[in-house]
């Protein structure tokens, strides 16, 4: 019952929020565009391959099949996310890193190689 009054609560605030947080979702794309144009993707190869499709597909980070492992693009509607799983060096990895409590990269958990692909200015 306390999920349920949560939930009603929720949706009562969405309704007499709508216009704000249509807004702020519109805000939140363009920040995840931006945050994500450092590099033309990652390019991910290694035994737990299949894993990281999983994990990628699991939080809406596109991805694509290629010959030599799969490719990243960036930037993406899921852009902050995916650097959070591919980048040890993104701000929030960094953060994680000085409090010995990161980074969280797919390399870290899984037999994978993560590479940067292209900078792009």
């Amino acid at each position: 019952m306390i999920h349920l009054q949560a939930i009603l609560a929720v949706l009562e605030f969405m309704e007499q929020q709508g216009a704000k947080l249509l807004a702020m979702r519109e805000t939140w794309k363009k920040e995840e565009m931006e945050i994500g144009h450092k590099y033309a993707g990652f390019l991910i190869r290694g035994e737990d391959i299949k894993k990281a499709e999983e994990i990628l597909s699991g939080h809406a980070i596109a991805w694509e099949r290629r010959k030599d492992g799969v490719f990243v693009p960036m930037p993406q509607e899921r852009s902050r996310m995916a650097l959070l799983l591919l980048d040890e060096d993104c701000e929030h990895n960094r953060a994680l890193a000085e409090q010995n409590r990161g980074p969280h990269t797919l390399n870290r958990f899984l037999k994978v190689e993560i590479e940067r692909k292209g900078a792009i200015s």
